[in-house]
């Protein structure tokens, strides 16, 4: 086997054993606050303190994509070809301008004003992101299709090194699986300090693979 092939064949042998799961020298945000200026730190939020209560994060409704629009124009579309983690579509807006164009490009198929027993419109749950925010913000998204898996969702960690990050999302306690499909789909959006992530490369989103 010439040499190519093998480094092809190792790196998809990687990708498949491992998530974006922190190592082990991982530090937590509430040990060294603010997070943002000690970007070359590993960092992740621990168990006793919820994602939700260091990060602002939205879960809101939305209708199914199409599958290859939503994926092919994902930050880490690489990473869920070959991974057997269940990764997530993930996408990055830097801009008002930029937020505006993914919700003109996927507007029709994801249902932007759509609600569903309760939960918040994708345009509501974006609705105070303006030029303002972006200012010293970026806002991730990240796509979850949740048929036949539970449909109560919470962000459980979230981590970031300086280099990567990456937001795992798992079943909220207790909640149980759906089989309708009007209510199979979530966005779930994280602000996120640019100068955190400023010098970060790779971007990913897993399901049920939190290890913190």
């Amino acid at each position: 086997m010439n040499k190519p092939a093998i480094f092809i064949l190792t790196l998809a042998c990687a990708l498949a054993l491992v998530g974006c799961s922190p190592n082990k020298g991982t530090k937590n945000l509430s040990d060294d606050m603010p997070f943002a200026e000690t970007p070359d730190v590993n960092l992740t939020t621990p168990g006793d303190m919820p994602a939700d209560e260091v990060f602002d994060i939205v879960i809101s409704h939305a209708s199914r994509a199409d599958f290859g629009a939503i994926y092919s124009g994902a930050l880490n579309k690489e990473t869920m070809m070959f991974s057997s983690v269940m990764h997530l579509p993930i996408y990055k807006f830097d801009s008002l301008e930029e937020l505006e164009q993914f919700k003109a490009a996927f507007g029709d198929s994801l249902g932007m004003d759509g609600k569903y027993d309760g939960a918040l419109s994708f345009n509501e749950a974006t609705s105070g992101r303006d030029e303002a925010f972006f200012e010293e913000n970026s806002l991730m998204l990240v796509y979850v299709d949740v048929s036949n898996k539970a449909s109560d969702l919470e962000v459980s960690s979230i981590f970031c090194d300086g280099n990567s990050f990456c937001i795992h999302i798992m079943p909220r306690n207790g909640s149980k699986s759906t089989t309708d499909g009007a209510d199979s789909y979530r966005l779930i959006t994280v602000a996120v300090p640019k100068s955190m992530i400023k010098d970060c490369i790779k971007f990913d989103a897993d399901f049920n693979n939190d290890t913190n």
